[in-house]
């Protein structure tokens, strides 16, 4: 019987490359393994060289011993002593603790961030992945949190640049941490702001839910990037003019604005019919994609909103 060892060698690979992923998803191995493939890529030229010296049947079975010893090195760097292996860093907990890989129990971290001396103006940036963020209340820092999540997940708060008077922090989950597969709950973030200072408010949201009560804060400009989530998001009248940016996808966003502020909306999305809003029926002008309130010509504060959106719905609501 002829055997297509290049068919073989190609599906054995696949297998692997399976294997390994389906051995992270359940916590047996860290997704730094994929460091050792980088590390060990002059293999790839031995195994080439063996397959043109001794044909393909020779080059099938060293492919197959290499990915075997290969697995079992990755479990002896990175799965057997999280401690002590290459991956040690992986494996930190929240507070500094080492933690063993297949440990999903929900831990709370509290970070804050302080206001440093002579910054006037900040710009903050808020990257969550899935699960349940909720900004409210006011804080003496610049920013200051509660994080609670399995212990993969790890938050960080850190400075991005400073120019003058005007500081800009990023609050994120690590890039050295993978993602928790094996958990359908997400994080929970609880976030505080200063309400001194002007804002410049960014948010980059995954799935899940978000509530959003800014109307304490000097928020001047707040962009808004959104996946598939519901959000409820109020905004104050605390300066004079606001610009407000949303990119959503499949989501619904409710947004509830001060009565005596005017609002300005404009709409741009192919996939959001006329019915998505209740923009009209709250009293807005519509003309064209563009929704006004009566009162923004005349209004102390102003609140100009540009929207685009996929397959989204907003409701609108006065305070």
């Amino acid at each position: 019987m002829n055997i297509n060892y290049e068919r073989f060698t190609s599906g054995l690979i696949l297998i692997f490359i399976g294997v390994v992923f389906l051995f992270i998803n359940y916590g047996y191995l860290d997704w730094a393994v994929w460091r050792v493939l980088v590390d060990l890529w002059p293999v790839l030229l031995i195994l080439f060289g063996v397959k043109m010296l001794l044909g393909r049947k020779a080059g099938f079975f060293a492919t197959l011993a290499v990915l075997v010893l290969f697995l079992g090195f990755a479990f002896w760097q990175g799965a057997a002593s999280p401690g002590e292996s290459r991956f040690g860093k992986w494996y930190e907990g929240w507070s500094g603790e080492r933690v063993n890989p297949r440990d999903r129990a929900e831990r709370t971290v509290k970070l804050e961030e302080p206001l440093p001396r002579g910054v006037t103006e900040a710009g903050v940036r808020v990257q969550f992945g899935a699960g349940r963020l909720t900004i409210e209340d006011t804080t003496g820092a610049l920013v200051s949190g509660s994080f609670t999540g399995s212990g993969w997940r790890k938050p960080e708060i850190r400075w991005q640049d400073r120019h003058g008077e005007k500081a800009e922090v990023e609050i994120r989950e690590s890039v050295n941490w993978r993602p928790n597969l094996g958990s359908s709950r997400g994080a929970t973030w609880l976030l505080k702001l200063n309400n001194r200072i002007p804002l410049d408010l960014r948010l980059e949201l995954g799935a899940g839910s978000s509530y959003l009560d800014l109307s304490q804060y000097r928020i001047r400009d707040l962009r808004m990037q959104v996946g598939a989530s519901s959000s409820y998001v109020k905004l104050g009248g605390l300066e004079q003019h606001v610009k407000v940016s949303v990119e959503s996808g499949a989501s619904h966003m409710t947004l509830s604005v001060p009565r005596d502020s005017g609002l300005k909306i404009a709409m741009d999305g192919a996939l959001v019919s006329l019915k998505g809003n209740n923009f009209s029926q709250a009293g807005l002008v519509r003309s064209g994609d563009l929704y006004t309130s009566p009162n923004y010509a005349t209004a102390r504060n102003k609140i100009d909103m540009d929207i685009s959106a996929g397959a989204a719905s907003f409701e609108l609501m006065f305070y």
